[in-house]
């Protein structure tokens, strides 16, 4: 049996995984994982999908109002500019397939 690929569109078997899906580092630092459970981070991440409860790169690209699975997204990685983590102008709101797309390229391409 075969599926179409969500995020590229490439047919392939049912089981397998697209070559365009990211490989996940199930490693991640307790303090990236301390840092998205805390109170600060989630009351910023909150407000912010309240102001704009829509993923915001879906809107520009495509004109795609996506209200599912909305996650925080750093603009300028938090690995690379850890004193931008809780700076409310370097997060935005986008939907679980943008923010796997996005990655941490401190790249906005919208």
């Amino acid at each position: 049996m075969k599926k179409v690929c969500s995020r590229c569109g490439n047919i392939i078997l049912h089981k397998q995984r697209c070559e365009c899906t990211p490989k996940y580092n199930r490693k991640v630092s307790d303090e990236k994982r301390r840092f998205y459970s805390s109170y600060a981070w989630q009351k910023l991440r909150n407000r912010k999908v309240k102001e704009h409860p829509y993923c915001e790169r879906c809107w520009s690209k495509w004109k795609l109002i996506v209200t599912d699975n909305l996650q925080g997204h750093h603009i300028k990685s938090f690995k690379d500019y850890p004193e931008l983590r809780l700076d409310e102008e370097n997060v935005v709101v986008l939907c679980r397939t943008c923010n796997l797309q996005a990655g941490d390229k401190n790249i906005k391409d919208w």
